[in-house]
């Protein structure tokens, strides 16, 4: 049987615990935008329009899956920022883990870079996105991401075999706030 001192001491340890969890939660809301670097992988489908990619994310935002369609939205240039040949890129992108899914939608200013030779062609997508929908633990999500996305189409013959593959590859960065309706 426990004395009155010794239940005094559990009742305090206890009340301990409890405020240095609430000040956890606190310091967790009041903390604000959080940077979300998180990796992708995968691949994609190339069409004279655009592309569809699809593959896996993790990082910052958990372990989940990517989708999502570009499109080539104005006509080829060249600039001393970007070449050989280049072109402005629309589209969206959902990233869905299991805490919740996040849409972007590709901004002005994003380009993607084309270069073909024998063997291979390369799309090096650099993507400007703002976070315009989520599900989940992003819900009511708001924030703007970068996201450097490179394709490689190897179309070769390999040992006697061709090889005709698409791989993706890419890191998306920003700040994504967490917004808590009022």
């Amino acid at each position: 049987m426990s004395g009155r001192g010794e239940r005094l001491r559990l009742s305090a340890a206890a009340a301990v615990v409890a405020l240095i969890a609430l000040a956890t939660a606190a310091a967790a809301v009041a903390a604000g935008p959080r940077e979300k670097a998180t990796g992708l992988t995968g691949s994609s489908q190339w069409a004279s329009a655009g592309y569809a990619i699809s593959g896996t994310v993790e990082g910052g935002l958990g372990r989940g899956t990517y989708s999502g369609a570009l499109t080539v939205a104005g006509a080829s240039f060249t600039s001393a920022t970007c070449g050989p040949v280049c072109a402005a890129v629309s589209g969206s992108i959902t990233f869905s883990t299991r805490a919740g899914g996040l849409t972007a939608s590709v901004q002005r200013g994003s380009v993607v870079s084309m270069e073909e030779i024998a063997s291979h062609s390369f799309r090096d997508f650099r993507l400007q996105l703002r976070i315009v929908g989520g599900t989940g633990r992003y819900a009511h999500a708001r924030g703007l991401a970068s996201l450097s996305y490179s394709s490689v189409w190897e179309h070769e013959w390999v040992n006697g075999t061709f090889v005709d593959d698409i791989a993706d590859a890419g890191t998306l960065a920003g700040t994504i706030s967490l917004i808590r309706p009022s």
